[in-house]
């Protein structure tokens, strides 16, 4: 019986030791491969949350790979979901392009994109907050957007990492931060302009002022209309920053100096705020006021921008009108939020047969001059119900540019394409076209829309954009749409096509 015992103390000792084994780094072994093209594999070991071994399918080799793209910082969390999700599991893997230098790998790593039933792991660990995206070496590459638009989402639902105390999850309780960020936002309805620059402190933009004087116009209703102040944020600035900002400051949550961006709350009605949802949470705002923990005057300043809930959007009051651009009257799109003169001006600039493609083309018209912000704004109630999503998109060709083997290739006669050349770029609505287009109508635009054209339509801007390039501007909206034309013109002169830019701009537009 003592023998028996001993020998179940010897087999249990050495279980334990080999899971242990198992969860140290073999580093010093000689024995891995380096995959060279996409495979499949079995995970033998979870290292780290963005670290593991493997075993490739049809051998006995052995490889070392890390998840392309992101950083888990050596939290647990995120071994422990990755131990879970694919111990043993079998696992596809994308061999990743940058296949660049890393402080924490070797050169017996491999970076890929890890996929298991048709989830990418890569863009698992950041959805849930517990990995962040690695801006060094991946910039660009495939899923980059993807994983900042997850990141995004982590950052403000505030998972894993993201929580006030996420960072302390990390291996050895050693706190880490990105951008200083503390898992404090700023309320840009409502947050000075110091206020604003100082959550920018590690960014490339200072912003505060253009904010505030853009807000005094009308408060923002979306996080996304930033993007619309005057000093015109870039895509990539609006990925980075987003999280920092929100338009609504939930009174329940927010801490002590969130509360102070509130309008004539200082540092005193703060924490009276504070001492009184810690007695009981806020079911209504206005308990600010029945409690007397605000003046009216305070209150009034900041009602549209408190809520005792976590508030992502500001639901604006809109006229429960929505109205079709290409069919309604002038009155019902002056119901819709347009001027008497710019209903005037569309419903005059209907005819021939043509509809407006987009929000963007209704610019366009002459007598109708809006901004970028108040499109936005006016896009809730009213309808272009010809625009659709890339995958159900006709092929168009933009006729104030197109060539005449295009214009042929379409359906258009002889006298029909004579009559389009000799108006040729002078084309700004449906009055301006010299027949009747109905036939054509729908392979044909004015104006062509950044964010949806697909590759035929951008060849048919020049004849000097090569379908590659066209090809790549169709994938490029896909994945993330341009902000600004100022953008476009980077992505042309990035790909050596500026001077093309230059010469159909006048024909371009983003909505």
């Amino acid at each position: 019986m003592i023998i028996k015992r001993f020998g179940a103390m010897i087999f249990a000792f050495v279980m334990v030791f080999s899971v242990l084994a198992q969860t140290s780094v073999n580093a010093s072994s000689d024995s891995y491969v380096r995959i060279t093209g996409d495979t499949w594999a079995t995970v033998l070991q979870v290292i780290d949350g963005d670290a593991l071994r493997v075993q490739i399918w049809g051998s006995d080799d052995v490889a070392l790979v890390r998840l392309a793209g992101v950083d888990t910082m050596g939290r647990t969390d995120a071994r422990d979901f990755m131990a879970g999700a694919l111990l043993g599991r079998a696992v596809e893997l994308v061999v990743s392009a940058a296949q660049v230098g890393d402080a924490r790998f070797d050169d017996r790593w491999t970076a890929v994109y890890l996929i298991h039933e048709r989830n990418v792991y890569n863009r698992a660990l950041v959805m849930r907050g517990l990995a962040q995206v690695d801006r060094v070496f991946y910039q660009d590459h495939w899923l980059w957007s993807s994983l900042l638009m997850d990141e995004n989402r982590a950052r403000a639902a505030r998972l894993g990492m993201w929580t006030p105390d996420g960072f302390r999850a990390t291996a050895g309780g050693h706190q880490r931060r990105w951008w200083g960020y503390t898992g404090e936002r700023v309320n840009i309805n409502t947050a000075t302009a110091s206020q604003i620059n100082r959550v920018l402190t590690n960014a490339e933009i200072q912003i505060g002022s253009s904010v505030v004087r853009y807000r005094n116009h009308s408060p923002f209703q979306r996080v996304e209309d930033i993007k619309f102040i005057d000093t015109r944020v870039s895509r990539r600035d609006f990925d980075n920053y987003a999280h920092l900002f929100k338009v609504s400051t939930n009174i329940n949550t927010a801490t002590q100096d969130e509360l102070t961006q509130l309008l004539g709350v200082n540092t005193n009605i703060a924490r009276e705020i504070i001492r009184a949802r810690e007695r009981a949470w806020f079911t209504d705002i206005y308990q600010l006021r029945t409690q007397n923990l605000v003046t009216q005057s305070v209150f009034e300043q900041n009602r549209q921008f408190i809520s005792t809930y976590d508030v992502e959007e500001i639901v604006a009051a809109t006229p429960d009108i929505i109205v079709d651009v290409n069919t309604a009257t002038a009155s019902e799109l002056q119901e819709a939020g347009l001027t008497s003169a710019q209903a005037t001006a569309i419903v005059n600039s209907r005819g021939n047969g043509y509809t407006i493609k987009s929000m963007g083309e209704i610019a366009q018209v002459s007598g109708v001059t809006l901004s970028e912000r108040r499109i936005h704004e006016l896009a809730d109630n009213i309808r272009v119900n010809v625009d659709s999503p890339h995958h159900v998109q006709p092929r168009r060709i933009n006729i104030n540019t197109a060539t005449q083997q295009e214009l042929f290739r379409v359906g258009f006669n002889n006298q029909q394409v004579g009559a389009i050349m000799g108006r040729r770029g002078r084309m700004n609505s449906g009055s301006d076209l010299p027949f009747n287009v109905s036939e054509f109508d729908q392979y044909i635009t004015l104006f062509t829309n950044v964010n949806t054209a697909m590759a035929d339509e951008w060849m048919s801007l020049s004849e000097d954009i090569p379908l590659s390039f066209a090809s790549r501007l169709e994938q490029e909206t896909r994945s993330q749409p341009f902000g600004t034309l100022n953008e476009l013109r980077d992505f042309f002169e990035d790909h050596g096509f500026e001077d093309e830019f230059l010469r159909i701009r006048r024909f371009l537009i983003l909505r």
